[in-house]
């Protein structure tokens, strides 16, 4: 076999090392665990030369589209070696039987993009391909002309752990998702899976950084990739390399669960990654506030990103959301009485009690007519005047608030608060209200908001205050932030990695750009309801 490299010096943070022949291979591999030496090489060359360095001001534009569509699920347990002999797609050049490695195999197949293999052929891509090779001298990357590189087996066992980021490892690697065996393959054959393992590691950089799907992008691949070769240990760059935000984070520590989903939790999971990568939340790195995930059905009181405490949560139902905009807690009242909004008293009160009267009364109702109390028996509820009445129910057990409100700063009576029901916190579908957040635990949540301000704050207190027959306030000093975020897939405050389907649509757009299926979510409404907890 003929090999192509060359001797140059190789300046490594301030260590000199000899980019060997053939015969010296041996420093190569040594070299291998954090750096691919001829890039390295080039690098030295590149810094030291006339010219300025192109990649110190990426030309915008060439680099910075999403790079083709996801593919299906799998679960193929692979190695970042085959033991199978990849038969080579021979060029003219290559076929006369002067098989050889180095700059004329890649050139090759550069100069020739039809033979290359799919993964290269986004055009895209190619040119990401083409130029890395180029600031290469179009030598290899990943191997020495005897063996893969370490560097290289450290990328397919980054690229085979994609799953964690809600991406595809075929998208990524080699033929049978793996290197072939470099001893059983022909040149052609290395050269092949070389040009795929590069094509595959710079799509791998834009998406798991910036997303597939962002809708602006701005990442240069080739720059990047380059920068993560000059690091200390390119293995633990590329294998860290993902959004830089805590939730995103979050995910993809949560103990490997992402390995066990499929079918619908699975897009769920890939549709909320990706959002992540160029939609994350900005959440507070050092303030007190409460976290609540619409999606997850959840909420979490902070203390910058350390968790305090979290507990499930029901939030509106498809066509009463609640609003995805962030708040403020003001105060909290104890023992609330509620009075209904003219929204639920129009569209849920007056029609269920054309149906059935009593109903108003069985569900704890008072109706006042110009402040006075009328009987809702005496009330003809196809002609009411629900402007001139006030629907209220007087504090209690069964009260719609239950034991407290958080008071919110919004105009809208979107708050915080308990539910007599409990039952539904323990529902795997939390989507059930008028647009409030019920809370669960939330003598915990109050403790956590008060104790903040005053330490002599007990539990005792607050359940004391929960079960008064008279309506208390108290105010907070220093007004709590309330975050609100949208997921569909979640580790939850108990560290499970749970899913929940898309109930406000929020996804749809993304969906269909990934070209997975759009989730509809029906909504029941509140026909039927009994209590009043089955309509606010």
């Amino acid at each position: 076999m003929k090999t192509e490299f060359m001797t140059q010096k190789l300046v490594i943070r301030r260590k000199i090392f000899l980019c060997p022949s053939i015969a010296t291979r041996s420093s190569i591999r040594k070299l291998g665990h954090c750096v691919l030496p001829s890039l390295v090489m080039t690098l030295s060359l590149l810094t030291t030369a006339c010219a300025p360095d192109p990649l110190a001001t990426p030309a915008k534009g060439s680099f910075l589209s999403m790079f083709g569509r996801g593919s299906s699920d799998s679960n193929t347990e692979i190695n970042p070696l085959s033991d199978a002999r990849v038969p080579p797609v021979l060029p003219a050049e290559l076929a006369d039987g002067s098989e050889i490695f180095g700059p004329s195999s890649i050139k090759t197949y550069i100069h020739k993009p039809q033979i290359l293999p799919p993964t290269v052929m986004d055009d895209d891509l190619f040119l990401a391909v083409e130029r890395l090779y180029q600031h290469n001298q179009m030598q290899p990357l990943w191997h020495d002309g005897e063996q893969w590189l370490p560097a290289a087996l450290n990328t397919v066992e980054t690229l085979q752990s994609a799953r964690r980021h809600g991406l595809m490892p075929e998208d990524y690697l080699p033929a049978q998702l793996a290197l072939p065996n470099y001893q059983r393959s022909s040149p052609a054959a290395i050269t092949q899976a070389e040009l795929a393992l590069t094509s595959g590691v710079l799509r791998y950089i834009v998406d798991v950084k910036e997303g597939r799907y962002a809708p602006n992008q701005t990442l240069d691949p080739v720059a990047t990739f380059i920068g993560g070769v000059q690091q200390d240990d390119y293995h633990v760059w590329l294998h860290e390399l993902s959004a830089e935000n805590w939730v995103y984070s979050r995910m993809i520590n949560a103990s490997g669960q992402h390995e066990t989903l499929s079918g619908h939790d699975w897009d769920r999971y890939r549709v909320t990654m990706e959002r992540l990568r160029w939609d994350a939340p900005e959440l507070p790195n050092d303030d007190r506030y409460l976290l609540v995930n619409l999606g997850a059905a959840e909420v979490w009181a902070m203390d910058g990103l350390t968790l305090d405490l979290g507990a499930n949560a029901v939030v509106g139902r498809a066509s009463r959301r609640t609003p995805l905009r962030d708040d403020t807690i003001i105060n909290l009242k104890f023992s609330p009485d509620w009075t209904a909004p003219y929204s639920i008293i129009e569209n849920d009160l007056v029609q269920m009690a054309r149906e059935n009267p009593s109903i108003i009364e069985q569900m704890g109702l008072e109706i006042y007519r110009d402040g006075q109390l009328v009987n809702p028996q005496s009330i003809d509820w196809r002609t009411i005047d629900v402007r001139r009445h006030v629907f209220r129910q007087p504090p209690g057990p069964n009260n719609v608030l239950g034991g407290v409100r958080f008071t919110l700063a919004n105009n809208q009576s979107i708050y915080i608060h308990d539910s007599p029901d409990k039952g539904l916190f323990d529902a795997a579908f939390r989507a059930r209200s008028s647009g409030c957040v019920r809370l669960g635990a939330i003598d915990k949540f109050a403790l956590w908001l008060l104790a903040g301000e005053d330490p002599g704050w007990t539990l005792e207190q607050v359940q004391d205050r929960m079960t008064q027959p008279q309506s208390s306030f108290v105010a907070l000093n220093r007004r709590t932030p309330v975050k609100t975020i949208y997921t569909t897939a979640w580790v939850s405050h108990n560290g499970r990695l749970v899913t929940s389907a898309d109930v406000y649509g929020v996804n749809s757009q993304l969906r269909r750009q990934m070209g997975l299926p759009i989730e509809l979510v029906g909504d029941s409404g509140v026909m039927g309801a009994q209590n009043i907890s089955d309509v606010f």
